[in-house]
């Protein structure tokens, strides 16, 4: 969870700003879900989580991983492991709507 390893180094705003607006653009998303908004909502999300990770990594290991390598890591694992999986899943149930116009 984004945010949670912020609040545990007792950095308490910086990792609410992550929890929160994961949380809240994961919630918006499932409830927009099947529409054009819930994607950018979920592509919200998804850029939180990087920028949740991004900031682990620039903190505790800075000197050792180049950003643009830590950009492409951070991308490339939690897009493959995480959200490619459950879109994945989730795309089967999607129901698009067509509204004319």
């Amino acid at each position: 969870m984004p945010g949670l390893t912020q609040m545990t180094w007792r950095q308490r705003e910086r990792g609410m700003v992550y929890l929160v607006s994961f949380l809240t653009s994961l919630g918006t998303s499932l409830f927009c879900w099947g529409s054009l908004l819930g994607w950018c909502f979920l592509a919200f999300c998804f850029l939180t989580h990087i920028a949740a990770s991004l900031d682990v990594v620039r903190q505790r290991a800075f000197p050792v991983f180049p950003r643009s390598v830590a950009l492409a890591a951070a991308i490339l694992g939690m897009g493959l492991t995480v959200y490619l999986p459950q879109l994945a899943a989730c795309c089967g149930s999607a129901r698009f709507r067509h509204v004319p116009g």
